[in-house]
């Protein structure tokens, strides 16, 4: 079994192909049908049935039921803003749905999931090390304890927890061969 993180699929979401990110477009598609059909793709070209996926919001626009039957794997969301439906919709195709944030535990480490970044008093409290969160797009936040896993960040595939791992201890190590003393 192997855990994913992914955020933003916007599955049948037509503002979704549309977005900018310095005035520049960030999906590649010019249809909802054209995304969705290389988003489930390449969903199930990486996840097995045996597979838990970690999505943080933003899932689908309404009516997308037939679109979420075809996705592998055990899949648990944290909403976002435009996860708006009753939590009974979603629990239809997530085995668990969180509200807010959900923490987890990789390698040791409490890790925060959310949509939003979280505040840094909010790692704090929680006793995390590292906020996982979507809703920047093609943006990310300019620290190593924030990890933007939106689908435009993650060349449009769902990412392993080694790879996600991976990327923190690198971009950890930026961050501290930029400290000046």
């Amino acid at each position: 079994m192997t855990i994913f993180f992914t955020a933003d699929t916007h599955f049948g979401h037509e503002k979704a192909i549309n977005y900018l990110h310095e005035g520049k477009k960030i999906r590649p598609w010019t249809s909802t049908k054209e995304q969705d059909d290389l988003l489930i793709a390449r969903w199930n070209e990486r996840i097995t049935d045996q597979d838990t996926v970690y999505h943080v919001g933003d899932v689908y626009d309404e009516g997308m039921s037939d679109v979420m039957k075809q996705l592998k794997g055990n899949k648990i969301l944290i909403r976002g803003n435009l996860d708006t439906g009753p939590t009974e919709e979603y629990q239809q195709y997530f085995s668990e749905v969180y509200n807010n944030h959900h923490i987890i535990e990789l390698e040791k480490k409490k890790i925060l999931l959310s949509h939003y970044y979280v505040t840094k008093e909010e790692l704090d409290e929680n006793k995390c090390s590292v906020n996982i969160h979507g809703h920047l797009h093609a943006d990310c936040v300019q620290d190593p304890r924030y990890f933007c896993v939106s689908l435009e960040r993650t060349n449009f595939y769902p990412i392993t927890s080694d790879e996600l791992l991976m990327q923190l201890r690198e971009n950890q190590l930026k961050f501290i061969k930029n400290i000046k003393f």
